[in-house]
């Protein structure tokens, strides 16, 4: 009883913090959606690309606020379990099980059909703790943006919501990106591909660019121009993609890439 006594106080510390982590996120993502909706307002000649930032920030904040709500349901459960314990009485897990953080309905679904680089990145993504989510680099949300977020149709489904606002939250929350683990989806030879695409286009080589190229510079571009705010390095890396997803527009039609009005 005392081992099973001194599990429940260390899962409590636990969920303690977590649930620390995920008031911080929800406070964060609040702030995103404040700066967003100021810029809507500042920006109306475009309300359509910030209408879609606001729409997919929303369905971070719900996913945020069901974890949230989970963590503090396991808590109440595990705060009962200690007072059952502390009555003599056995803490048996009966009935309900604890909550933790059990799949939610923005959870359920499912992906929209991807290639297998941006399915095995898009799986990575919902799999990640929503605080980790700033580490993706810029290279890694586009990978996934140039498939599943270029239409301006609504999603799919709950699961296509959910990674869209994963997307977002990720473009506009990154943070100094930590190394891939071994058999990531975001392996350095995935994000050479932009890479190599921002070399083409500084020598003039359009006509050089692959299919993927340039679904990965519209996709990036379109995640530059409605970030709330640029590093340095991006926004050198703007202006240099401006002038060339000008001349793949006129070559391919904006229809073709709708990510880019």
């Amino acid at each position: 009883m005392v081992h099973e006594a001194a599990e429940l106080e260390a899962r409590l510390n636990a969920l303690k913090l977590c649930e620390v982590q995920h008031e911080a996120n929800l406070g964060r993502i609040l702030q995103l959606l404040d700066k967003a909706d100021a810029r809507r307002r500042e920006e109306t000649h475009r309300p359509g690309r910030w209408n879609r930032v606001l729409d997919n920030l929303e369905a971070s904040l719900d996913e945020a606020k069901a974890r949230l709500e989970a963590c503090r349901l396991d808590m109440a459960w595990t705060e009962r379990e200690r007072e059952k314990l502390g009555q003599g009485v056995s803490a048996e897990r009966e009935g309900e099980p604890p909550p933790q953080e059990r799949q939610t309905s923005a959870e359920r679904g499912e992906l929209p059909p991807l290639s297998q680089a941006s399915l095995e990145a898009a799986r990575d993504i919902l799999n990640m703790p929503l605080e980790e989510i700033g580490a993706l680099t810029l290279e890694a949300v586009a990978l996934v943006h140039s498939e599943v977020g270029e239409g301006n149709e609504t999603p799919r489904s709950p699961q296509e919501r959910r990674l869209l606002g994963r997307l977002e939250l990720a473009n506009q929350w990154r943070s100094a990106p930590p190394a891939p683990p071994d058999g990531s989806a975001f392996q350095p030879r995935r994000q050479r591909t932009l890479r190599a695409a921002v070399e083409k286009i500084k020598t003039s080589r359009l006509d050089t660019l692959t299919p993927d190229e340039v679904r990965l510079v519209i996709s990036c571009h379109a995640l530059l121009t409605r970030n709330l705010k640029q590093n340095p390095r991006e926004e050198r890396l703007k202006r240099i993609l401006d002038g060339a997803v000008k001349v793949l527009r006129q070559r391919h039609g904006s229809q073709q890439h709708p990510a880019c009005s």
